[in-house]
């Protein structure tokens, strides 16, 4: 038995899935402690889909793409990614997301 990690709450079924703008959205830590603190989110973006350009403030952005390639806009510089990249944005920093094929990304 390990010491030290205790499970305090076990959510029971998925969050919802949410859109905003081209991508759906499951929010992980939705009605959790971390809810305020940390945005752990699974993100499905469609095949040939152009995201707006937006900005998080407050918190850097790490994206993982499962699967699927995208271009990503960040501030003015255009980025292939595909599957198994890690992409990060800085807290402020406009950025958006195109899709030739289905992307999955977290």
């Amino acid at each position: 038995m390990t010491t030290g990690a205790r499970v305090t709450t076990i959510l029971r079924g998925a969050p919802p899935v949410e859109r905003f703008d081209v991508f759906d959205v499951v929010q992980l830590t939705r009605g959790t402690p971390l809810e305020s603190l940390v945005a752990a989110d699974l993100v499905e973006l469609a095949p040939h889909s152009t995201s707006e350009v937006h900005r998080h403030d407050r918190a850097r952005t790490v994206v993982y793409l499962f699967e699927g390639s995208a271009r990503v806009l960040v501030g003015e510089t255009w980025h292939d990614a595909g599957a198994g990249d890690r992409v990060v944005i800085e807290p402020g920093a406009y950025h958006g997301f195109q899709t030739a094929a289905a992307a999955k990304a977290s």
